[in-house]
């Protein structure tokens, strides 16, 4: 009987180190590919294979609990511990599963927090040079600038030195 489960559990190594390996590669993919579908359909798979190795691994140990007392203790003992190492394999799969399923969110937020950044970049930028566009295009008639011969040029350049303020008052505030 000992040996019967000395050979179950030995089953059970192969495919544990096979799951441990699959998830350094998914970690892999994750930190430095951009493979988003693929790894989380494989990350979820790799997660719910050990789980499912764990559920199984725990059914046995009703089996250990219930040995013959004909069973010498050295050899229970040893049994347990072999039995203990592959439940803690499965384990910290299942918890490095879930750990690299929160790194890919985090990474994922930190991606569309940069997008965020550079659209509210650019839309800081032109609100000024839009507003002051709009009040051009409303055909005012008695606009002091319009009569002038250097009212365009200088309506130019105060937009410029607006873009200009704004993009050093980013710089000082280190969000260029």
């Amino acid at each position: 009987m000992i040996k019967i489960l000395y050979y179950i559990f030995q089953s059970f190594v192969s495919p544990s180190l096979i799951l441990e390996a699959e998830l350094d590669q998914l970690e892999t993919q994750i930190v430095l590919k951009n493979q988003t579908n693929t790894v989380l359909r494989k990350l979820y798979h790799l997660k719910r294979k050990a789980a499912v190795c764990l559920r199984i691994l725990r059914l046995s140990k009703t089996i250990i609990d219930n040995l013959d007392k004909n069973t010498s203790a050295v050899i229970q003992q040893d049994l347990r511990e072999f039995f203990l190492g592959l439940e803690t394999s499965c384990d910290q799969t299942i918890e490095n599963a879930n750990n690299l399923l929160n790194l890919y969110i985090s990474l994922s937020s930190q991606r569309t927090n940069e997008v965020v950044r550079v659209l509210t970049l650019f839309s800081v930028f032109f609100m000024p040079l839009t507003f002051i566009v709009g009040i051009y295009g409303m055909n005012f008639e008695f606009m002091p600038e319009l009569r002038s011969p250097y009212g365009y040029p200088f309506v130019i350049v105060f937009m410029g030195l607006i873009t200009l303020g704004i993009y050093l008052w980013f710089k000082k505030k280190h969000w260029l």
